[in-house]
């Protein structure tokens, strides 16, 4: 038989594994309290039950939070929505207008989207539209590309945004219409015929200083036996360009003038 040592004989319950107690440190502070004359039975309780179970210590709960710390950012995952797809943009619309003055008829779009020729949100490819027909479709949001033309001839390109829900609107400028009228009127004078006039009616109407379209109205109306309205174009050449040989020559031929 073993001899217990000085310290007295080991508790039986201190030779059991406990989970508060780290290594054969623990076990000797434990074997110390226990054997111990100084202390109660209650005393050596408490310590005992302290080294079992140790309070946990968290460095950072006793620090506090930090001064300036921004919040902890919520989990990206408990954001998300299973299935959830981000909404559509709500389609827009798109107006083609035409100054005063102009053919409403003549003016045509084709819209250009990345390139290539842009489709409407049902699917309607846009080439070639009128304005009737512009208006009654609606538009995917977005930047578009115009290409313009009027009477069959090029205006410069636009780039028009039609924003979510909104209308944007299409309007060339008058001045690139009466350019574009007066020539049609040259080509329909070499045709022969009246149509021309028609044409330069247009171009002074969407430009008021179109000078050469107000030339040549004054020229047909002094053929045509209109004094009156000859004086009224000749009028507005000489406000524009006070110097125009051409307005003179015509103005020379009215009647009751004395020609030089």
């Amino acid at each position: 038989m073993r001899q217990a040592s000085a310290g007295g004989a080991r508790p039986r319950a201190a030779r059991q594994e406990r989970p508060g107690l780290a290594g054969s440190a623990g076990w000797r502070v434990l074997a110390v309290v226990a054997g111990s004359a100084l202390l109660t039975a209650a005393s050596a309780a408490a310590v005992t039950s302290l080294l079992l179970h140790p309070p946990q210590f968290h460095p950072a709960a006793a620090r506090g939070p930090r001064l300036g710390a921004a919040p902890a950012a919520p989990s990206s995952i408990s954001l998300r929505r299973s299935g959830a797809h981000p909404p559509k943009a709500a389609p827009g619309k798109l107006f083609l207008e035409a100054p005063e003055g102009a053919a409403m008829g003549e003016l045509r779009v084709t819209l250009l989207r990345f390139g290539e020729v842009a489709r409407s949100r049902s699917g309607e490819a846009l080439r070639d539209l009128h304005g009737d027909e512009i208006a009654a479709l609606e538009f995917p949001p977005g930047f578009y590309v115009a290409r313009l033309s009027y009477a069959g001839r090029a205006l410069p390109e636009e780039v028009v945004e039609v924003g979510a829900g909104g209308a944007a609107r299409l309007r060339p400028s008058a001045k690139d219409l009466a350019a574009l009228e007066y020539r049609a009127g040259l080509d329909s004078a070499k045709r022969g015929g009246d149509a021309d006039i028609l044409h330069f009616r247009r171009a002074a109407a969407l430009d008021p200083e179109q000078v050469d379209a107000h030339l040549q109205l004054a020229a047909y109306a002094l053929v045509h036996g209109s004094p009156r309205e000859v004086r009224e174009h000749l009028a507005a050449v000489r406000r524009l360009d006070p110097a125009n040989p051409y307005g003179s020559r015509i103005e020379g031929l009215l009647p009751g003038r004395k020609r030089q």
